[in-house]
């Protein structure tokens, strides 16, 4: 789909909340998708260590940030140059683009 930056920019704007609850909800079922991993096998078990403390160390709220056009109405110097995120209303969940 191809969007123009007024479009994506409205649409951030309006659906910055909904954007935003998307990001933890997803966040906590993954966390615990990893939580509710039960092996015994050694690398599994380092592996799901090591993406829980990535996971506790990032706060996931500044990265969805990183997926906003602007910031306090300004361009957002540490947005992702290649994605922007879009919320769809139809489908109500938010949706990567890359820039075209």
């Amino acid at each position: 789909m191809k969007h123009t930056i007024e479009d994506i920019v409205d649409n951030q704007k309006k659906f910055k909340d909904n954007i935003y609850d998307w990001f933890v909800n997803n966040y906590e079922s993954m966390y615990k998708s990893l939580k509710a991993i039960d092996s015994d096998d050694e690398f599994v078990i380092k592996q799901k260590e090591k993406l829980s403390k990535k996971m506790k160390k990032s706060f996931f709220l500044d990265r969805a940030n990183r997926f906003f056009l602007l910031c306090d109405n300004e361009i957002n110097k540490n947005r992702n140059r290649k994605f922007y995120i879009f919320w769809d209303e139809t489908n109500e969940e938010a949706e990567f683009y890359r820039y075209k």
